[in-house]
């Protein structure tokens, strides 16, 4: 019921956010291209949910590591397919034609299953930092890796918090853990500021804390931030309706 319920409430959101921009989009012909494109996933989502209500869920430990594999193997066609076609955008979508997908949310329910699967398989030597803690380690970060080239960095953080917590929950050793989220850490930040936009979104964010954001260059690089702000201040904690709101028309 509560999953359904959230659907209802996002499709009904995604609708009242999305109206202005389809109309923009088509040329005025029609105000529900992204409601149509929500609800055709929507139904396919619905249908697999189902199916999985009714499917003994311990028989995922047999295709768990050829989920992880086949993940790893769909981002790296997804970064070579972009190259190959020269398209200078994030590599986050796969088209296979009749609908694309993001090869990223398989990696995350991937990874989760097989962590699911190994935790079980091997939770007398999760506590050992070779034989048991590293080899999730190595496969995981072979994933964020790939994750991380597309670039999709917060995606990666997200999902290499899911995979930690896991092993956490898991029975392995705090210190473990500590210790190689530290290296993490390390070897994340200067990836993620390799890419100049996050620099300039951090130094903005800053900026704002300390009050010190002026000049064009800044209100360009905090645009999206200024309008969720004008946003919340326009509609407070209820909003100003169904329909009603103004950020909807093109300002977002």
């Amino acid at each position: 019921v509560l999953i359904v319920t959230l659907c209802v409430v996002g499709t009904v959101m995604l609708y009242s956010a999305s109206s202005t921009l389809s109309l923009s989009e088509t040329g005025g012909v029609t105000d529900t291209l992204f409601l149509r494109s929500h609800l055709k996933r929507l139904i396919l989502g619905m249908i697999i949910m189902f199916l999985f209500i009714f499917m003994d869920y311990r028989k995922l430990k047999i295709v768990a590591p050829y989920l992880m594999f086949g993940s790893i193997i769909l981002l790296l066609a997804t970064k070579l397919m972009f190259i190959v076609k020269g398209i200078n955008f994030p590599a986050r979508w796969l088209d296979l034609g009749l609908f694309t997908i993001q090869t990223s949310d398989i990696a995350r329910f991937s990874l989760i299953v097989y962590l699911a699967y190994y935790i079980d398989k091997k939770r007398d030597k999760l506590k050992d930092f070779y034989e048991g803690f590293m080899p999730p380690i190595i496969l995981m970060t072979s994933i964020l890796a790939t994750i991380v080239i597309q670039p999709d960095f917060s995606t990666a953080a997200v999902i290499g918090f899911i995979g930690f917590s896991m092993l956490f929950i898991g029975g392995a050793r705090l210190s473990h853990i500590i210790v190689t989220g530290a290296v993490a850490i390390v070897v994340m930040v200067p990836v993620m500021l390799m890419r100049s936009y996050r620099m300039k979104r951090i130094i903005y964010w800053l900026g704002s804390v300390f009050g010190m954001t002026n000049g064009t260059d800044q209100e360009v690089i905090g645009y999206q931030a200024q309008q969720s702000l004008i946003s919340l201040g326009n509609g407070g904690f209820w909003g100003l309706g169904l329909g009603n709101s103004l950020e909807k028309n093109l300002f977002l």
